[in-house]
């Protein structure tokens, strides 16, 4: 049964925005890795939906994959039970599947995790006529560590969406939602030149109620303003939710699609985001602007940050703000340059006064960002939250998107988490001291006395970083990250981050771009033609894939050229 409704044109709610995008150049990416990876969204799992997962970075990983159980999922009353034994409420009935490499001989999967102490004796899975392997675990709600048990050998499921530290060990994990609800995702999201054309699915909660039609809204927003809620311009109970908006200005945009059933269960909003633009945005290639706030402009000297007589002069506040670089942004000079993204430097609101450098005599402020001491908060030396929207809202004019520089490893000691919760935190050696080398303590040394580590092993710090960064891209409208320090925290920060956010941010395909830091030098094997940088890069792209970062800075041949032949004058580029 199809209900036709008026189709949606809102160029007169919305403001219109002037300008185009500009992209030249080229982005440098480590060598292994050249080539962005597609937009793929890692599994993640909501009990009541169903995803599908791509391969891992090289492609070549086996495939499996979970999702929830479309029938009798969900909380029931009176030990009534399902295809998975009994459901205590809170529990969810959970789809596991794995699909062992072409090259294996595989004769029995389990799954084993928390809910049974990782007992060799875990649920197994049936083998299937495609040579997967397939079964259903209830589970209580929340995220859940699991390991595969195959032939009796432990191993991390390959396509997990997460990974959780459960006593000192590391595992695979599973987000499972709440099964009594229902849920919405995007079965095809169109981009057109002045329009956006997409289909949403409807999937019954535990109760099997269907869709309430009159529920059906949705609310576009752009340059955080929200039009007026509109009404899908179909909906049919085979093909779904169809949504045709036309006539939009240049910009970006997110759909927000709301639905409940007829009990009332209301699935949480889908986001579908989405640019119109008149030459479609290419990552690989674009020219990234990095700004550090305080040094670029002041273009509000209302904001300006007192002297601090303790720090060296050169480490200053010197009155750069988002509201200058929003001018930069106005003046058409980041267009003329080609120039397609901005990485800002981190902005969040860091500590007042003056600490020490790696020289004790010249003591520095946090002017360059990289101390946070809020979570949430955009320090007003720069201008605050209003400035930063001000800011985002002039690129995307311009067709110019915006990173943001998100710090993983440390926070400032005084930072609100520490005193919350000193147990997310390390505190052991400082790097590069005595017995306590980068690469050996990489994980846990701290940068200085005062910046303690953070400790990812932690899952409630790790859930909570996730929470956190999705709040600055929802509430900035940002474009993507760029991750600082990688190499110094645990594997799964880059892994649960990704997930978390692409799960989020692209249900309609359009990629937040993530981007990392690991700095990595280059060897030099002093004979013309030698190959001795495989480890550098091998570091820097084993981060890159479908659950993790989009590309990488390139440190080897920053080493190798610009270092080497600009400050030290050398020749040739064979150590490159």
């Amino acid at each position: 049964m199809r209900t036709v409704a008026r189709s949606s044109r809102l160029a007169s709610q919305l403001p219109g925005l002037a300008g185009s995008a500009g992209s030249a150049g080229r982005l440098r990416w480590a060598r292994a890795a050249a080539a962005l990876a597609l937009p793929c969204v890692g599994l993640f799992v909501a009990c009541g939906s169903e995803s599908e997962g791509g391969g891992g970075p090289d492609g070549n990983e086996p495939d499996s994959s979970f999702r929830p159980t479309d029938s009798g999922a969900g909380p029931q009353p009176d030990g009534a039970s399902s295809s998975s034994g009994g459901l205590v409420p809170g529990s969810c009935a959970t789809h596991f599947r794995y699909v062992p490499p072409s090259t294996s001989v595989v004769h029995i999967v389990r799954v084993t995790g928390e809910w049974n102490g990782f007992a060799t004796s875990g649920p197994e899975l049936v083998r299937q006529a495609d040579g997967a392997y397939e079964g259903d675990v209830v589970l209580p709600q929340g995220r859940i560590g699991y390991k595969l048990l195959v032939d009796g050998a432990y191993l991390l499921d390959p396509q997990a969406p997460f990974h959780k530290f459960v006593g000192g060990e590391e595992n695979s994990a599973v987000d499972v939602g709440d099964c009594a609800l229902p849920t919405l995702s995007a079965s095809e999201a169109t981009r057109e030149p002045a329009g956006f054309h997409a289909l949403v699915q409807f999937a019954a909660g535990g109760s099997g109620a269907p869709i309430d039609d009159a529920t059906v809204s949705a609310t576009l927003r752009k340059d955080f303003e929200d039009a007026a809620p509109i009404r899908p311009s179909y909906t049919d109970s085979r093909e779904g939710i169809a949504f045709f908006l036309e006539g939009l200005s240049p910009g970006k945009y997110t759909l927000f699609v709301n639905a409940s059933d007829t009990l009332g269960n209301a699935a949480k909003p889908l986001r579908l985001v989405f640019w119109v633009e008149a030459r479609k945005f290419d990552w690989q290639g674009t020219v990234i602007y990095m700004g550090m706030n305080d040094r670029v402009k002041n273009g509000d000297p209302g904001n300006d940050a007192p002297n601090v007589p303790a720090a060296d002069p050169k480490a200053q506040f010197y009155g750069g703000d988002l509201e200058g670089m929003r001018q930069l942004v106005a003046s058409n000079y980041l267009d003329e340059l080609g120039v397609g993204a901005i990485w800002l430097s981190p902005f969040n609101v860091n500590p007042e006064g003056a600490f020490a450098s790696g020289d004790p005599n010249h003591p520095v402020t946090g002017y360059h960002g990289y101390w946070p001491t809020r979570a949430r908060e955009v320090d007003t030396r720069l201008g605050g939250a209003a400035a930063l929207r001000a800011l985002v809202k002039e690129a995307h004019a311009h067709g110019i998107r915006v990173l943001q520089d998100f710090v993983l490893n440390h926070v400032h000691e005084q930072h609100e988490y520490v005193s919350t919760h000193p147990d997310w935190f390390r505190t052991s050696c400082v790097c590069g001291t005595d017995g306590c080398g980068w690469t050996e303590r990489r994980l846990d040394c701290l940068f200085t006395p005062y910046l303690p580590d953070v400790n990812w092993s932690v899952s409630e710090l790790s859930q909570q970083m996730e929470q956190d960064a999705a709040w600055w891209v929802d509430q900035f409208d940002l474009d993507g990250l760029r991750v600082d320090a990688v190499k110094h925290v645990e594997d799964l920060a880059v892994i649960n981050l990704s997930s978390a956010l692409r799960h989020e941010f692209e249900a309609s395909g359009q990629k937040l771009f993530l981007t990392g830091e690991t700095a990595m030098g280059w060897n030099d094997c002093g004979t013309p033609g030698c190959i001795g940088n495989e480890e550098n890069y091998g570091t820097i792209s084993r981060y890159i894939g479908p659950r993790g970062l989009d590309g990488q800075f390139d440190f080897v041949l920053y080493h190798a050229a610009p270092l080497s032949v600009f400050a030290y004058e050398n020749k040739s580029l064979y150590h490159a």
